[in-house]
């Protein structure tokens, strides 16, 4: 499979989830942001059989998706403040 063919596609596909995840035009930031933490902190890596920040030494602790609606509703809540 030619490499350069693949790369517009998974672009492509990850432009069409930034947009589903966050409409406002010219802001995806929240959304890749989202997609770099549950990469790195959520998912077990397959080859590394652990999450990716674990494997880097920078947690040793589980996150979950529940650890992010918590930081979520609580950045929400300062904002409100």
């Amino acid at each position: 499979m030619n490499v350069r063919m693949d790369c517009p596609h998974k672009h492509a596909a990850l432009h069409e989830a930034v947009e589903w995840f966050q409409p406002q035009a010219g802001e995806p930031r929240g959304a890749v942001a989202l997609n770099y933490f549950v990469y790195n902190f959520i998912r077990i890596h397959r080859t590394l059989r652990v999450k990716p920040a674990m494997a880097a030494g920078v947690t040793d602790r589980l996150f979950e998706v529940s650890d992010i609606v918590r930081l979520l509703e609580e950045s929400e809540s300062k904002k409100a403040a």
